[in-house]
């Protein structure tokens, strides 16, 4: 799927991605919204990769630490940039403290692949509270 060209449209992608929620997150309560009104829009491989991977790897993060039972997921594009919001409603964390405790590689390599297409990623969380990410790229 990543290697093929006619995969390489904005449409192919949030098909991949809502295929991917719906896998990831079979037993928890979702949302998946987009407000794309070009899908047809032709992405780089590296984009659709980075974009992708960092998707993903967010609703395992979900999965595996947050117990949550509701998720909420926009996609969005804007002048150029794609962006998802991934809110969840469960445990949280003490974001205050990420970068002193930082036990795998999840928090960096999801800023890692922001950059790769010039993009953020921003975490939002507090214990008890759930946790919010937005991630974005440059189209």
């Amino acid at each position: 799927w990543f290697i093929k060209p006619k995969n390489d449209t904005l449409d192919d992608l949030l098909l991949r991605m809502k295929d991917a929620a719906s896998s990831l997150l079979v037993n928890v309560q979702h949302d998946f919204q987009s407000h794309i009104e070009e899908n047809s829009r032709r992405i780089t491989i590296d984009f659709k990769r980075n974009f992708f991977l960092a998707f993903k790897e967010i609703l395992t993060n979900i999965v595996k630490h947050a117990s949550a039972s509701k998720v909420q997921i926009q996609v969005q594009q804007s002048d150029g940039i794609l962006e998802t919001v991934i809110s969840d409603n469960g445990r949280g964390f003490d974001s205050s403290l990420e970068g002193t405790v930082q036990r795998g590689n999840g928090i960096g390599s999801l800023r890692n692949r922001a950059d790769n297409i010039s993009g953020v990623c921003v975490i939002t969380s507090q214990p008890g509270r759930g946790t919010t990410v937005k991630f974005s790229g440059k189209l």
